[in-house]
């Protein structure tokens, strides 16, 4: 892990200490298969009762951590932007790289066949790869909400997945189960005959 230093940055003795407690957070996080973002940090100081859950803390540990990287106190890639990145083709060096990379991702869907379809919903992209890491070894598809959704996300997964329960965005409480089929068959038991 790279703790690259271009240029002296003068941090206060109170600010080395909490500088020192992300370090050890991200430390846990990186020896458990997990990397961590600014706002996971953020989560974890608040957790422990380092700091407290206000916006004025978030962007002093924002501050504090971009400091600490500049002056070569935090390792560069302990702290990843998972909203940000660069997009390009991919690339291979010949035939043989490019169909070892697909073979890669191949992979036999686990779900057909079975009873129930799950899908796992999380509110905050912050915890998304922590519950990707877990889901994938299951074949479960994992999304992101960032918050409420739109309409439009539980249609497409209803159209992704038809006849089995899904997720529907419900105002105030995060989610609920509905199972589709059933409710599509009271929907047409209530329609009177004439």
């Amino acid at each position: 892990m790279p703790k690259i230093a271009y240029r002296q940055v003068n941090i206060r003795a109170a600010g080395q200490s909490m500088i020192r407690t992300v370090n050890k957070i991200c430390a846990e996080y990186a020896a458990a298969g997990y990397s961590l973002t600014l706002r996971q940090v953020y989560y974890q100081m608040v957790a422990r009762d380092y700091i407290p859950n206000n916006q004025r803390s978030y962007a002093n540990l924002g501050e504090l951590i971009n400091s600490a990287r500049l002056c070569g106190l935090t390792d560069w890639y302990a702290i990843e932007d998972r909203t940000r990145y660069a997009r390009s083709r991919p690339h291979w060096d010949s035939p043989d790289e490019l169909l070892a990379s697909t073979a890669l991702g191949y992979h036999i869907d686990l779900r057909v066949g079975q009873p129930e379809y799950i899908e796992c919903w999380v509110e905050k992209d912050a915890l998304i790869d922590i519950v990707e890491q877990v889901a994938n070894k299951h074949d479960v598809t994992c999304f992101s909400c960032r918050g409420y959704t739109s309409q439009t996300i539980p249609m497409e997964a209803l159209d992704a997945i038809p006849g089995h329960s899904m997720p529907v965005h419900t105002g105030n409480v995060p989610f609920q189960v509905v199972d589709v089929a059933k409710e599509q068959a009271n929907a047409e038991d209530s329609v009177p005959t004439s």
